[in-house]
């Protein structure tokens, strides 16, 4: 007896036959190819998983903007992979040294890169969120946040770190 090869099970009969292509939105209900797979039919993908093309391959799971830190532009369907926007407010996307950015967005914090402009200091101790569509008002107030937390926190932490003069 012949083995089937990859793509292909065996019939009722024997006979080596080409599993079947799902359409997009779409997979087989189980494996194919090699001679098994003889009732595998196709079957809509799962929740929270797609598959654009018609072809062979299984459905993916779709991306999950929120584990990016970014807007989600679009929802994920059966057919379609999920779209993300821009990176949520206090995040930035790193930039390779090919020119590419990375999918995922970083918080804005004291290891923002000095070349990064998306993250601006608002004082010594703070940095502003990455969202470009901030008001006047809102980078008004940050500033004096920034200005009105940082000399308490700095004399707390300074407290604590040193206990000199100022032992209690």
């Amino acid at each position: 007896i012949d083995s089937c090869r990859e793509q292909e099970y065996r019939d009722l009969f024997g006979t080596c036959k080409a599993c079947q292509q799902c359409d997009a939105g779409q997979e087989l209900s189980k494996e194919c190819g090699f001679g098994y797979g003889v009732d595998a039919r196709c079957v809509g993908c799962r929740s929270a998983r797609f598959k654009e093309d018609r072809g062979l391959q299984k459905c993916k799971p779709c991306l999950d903007c929120g584990l990016l830190n970014r807007f989600q532009k679009a929802n994920c369907s059966a057919t379609r992979n999920a779209a993300c926007g821009d990176c949520l407010p206090g995040y930035y996307r790193k930039t390779k040294l090919s020119g590419f950015q990375d999918m995922e967005c970083i918080l804005c914090g004291d290891q923002r890169p000095a070349y990064e402009p998306h993250c601006k200091p608002t004082s010594f101790l703070f940095f502003s969120p990455c969202s470009p569509s901030r008001t006047p008002l809102q980078k008004h107030l940050a500033h004096i946040w920034g200005n009105v937390a940082a000399p308490p926190f700095l004399f707390s932490r300074l407290k604590r770190e040193y206990r000199g003069p100022w032992r209690d």
